[in-house]
């Protein structure tokens, strides 16, 4: 079968398994690249064992060293996904090349995912040296994506699935407003939000004295799940202050109902105190937030602030 014939039957095939073996026939016969997109496509939504990884194995081997025909490298990182399905302890060799992959294009440097996925790939069988990679990563922000944050969030979530919070609170305390300069503030609320619910309050206040002030929606997000969720009463008056300051009204309707949905009495009296204090332009959010209280609902409270959010419109 001649690969024109081979990629019109592996558009029109239905059956998986087929598909697959197509797909895969594809794969080993064809360098164009029209012919590995579609037959990494096709794979994506198949089923894969050890009989496909000699393949997918050689191909990415392939593509890095010739990485003038993967710019972009969307070819590597798409075979190293479909090989981190498959699982195969041997892979090592693959995972480190990956983790240590910087290529630069004129649009900047694009090798972020494949640093991803490398540590994804050496956490499933080696963690203790991924860990050390992680620790790597997360301090090489320059060289973590803007969009993504990747492969620094990669490495940030690995440490937190591996309980370190002492390492992710130390490049808060080190690093953590480098990459707000760097406007890697998913990073940065994702750091927040990590630590343990008994981290020690007295040590999580300078974070929210420092990162506070800055207003920047993730950021505070992540401080504001922390406090509740680990119940810090002693910064409750920092999360009242974040609350009545913001100027995102996504952050302050979102702080809202992680308060309504704590199911405590606490926070429920700093709520509903807030609500007949809060301007009317924020109404609505009281309003969304004190629906999903426990208990009776106020009427009284609820027809006032449905009545002052028609006198701001």
């Amino acid at each position: 079968m001649n690969l024109t014939t081979l990629a019109q039957q592996l558009r029109q095939t239905q059956d998986e398994t087929r598909r697959r073996a197509l797909a895969l026939d594809l794969l080993g016969r064809s360098r164009r690249r029209e012919h590995v997109d579609a037959a990494l496509r096709a794979l994506e939504g198949c089923d894969l064992d050890d009989r496909a990884r000699p393949l997918l194995r050689e191909r990415t081997l392939y593509y890095f060293e010739k990485t003038q025909r993967d710019n972009g490298a969307l070819i590597r990182e798409q075979l190293l996904l479909l090989l981190l399905r498959i699982g195969h302890p041997g892979e090592r060799d693959l995972w480190l090349q990956a983790l240590q992959c910087y290529e630069f294009e004129p649009g900047g440097e694009v090798t972020q995912n494949l640093r991803a996925i490398g540590l994804a790939g050496l956490a499933a069988h080696d963690p203790d040296q991924a860990r050390l990679h992680a620790v790597r990563l997360l301090h090489e922000l320059h060289s973590s994506s803007r969009f993504d944050c990747e492969p620094a969030l990669t490495a940030l979530n690995l440490l937190t699935q591996q309980e370190q919070p002492q390492l992710v609170y130390g490049w808060l305390l080190a690093s953590a407003a480098e990459a707000l300069d760097l406007t890697l503030d998913e990073l940065g609320g994702r750091a927040l939000e990590s630590l343990v619910n008994d981290f020690p309050a007295d040590l999580y206040r300078p974070l929210v004295e420092q990162f506070a002030r800055r207003d920047r929606a993730l950021v505070s997000m992540g401080l504001a799940t922390h406090i509740i969720e680990s119940r810090a009463e002693s910064l409750y008056d920092d999360l009242e202050a974040m609350l009545t300051t913001t100027r995102h009204d996504e952050l302050h309707h979102y702080i809202l109902v992680l308060l309504a949905g704590a199911r405590d009495d606490e926070l429920e009296r700093r709520l509903l105190a807030l609500a007949r204090l809060g301007p009317p332009h924020r109404c609505r959010n009281f309003l969304a937030a004190l629906e999903l209280l426990p208990g009776e609902p106020d009427e009284e409270l609820l027809a006032w602030l449905r009545q002052r959010q028609l006198q701001d419109v």
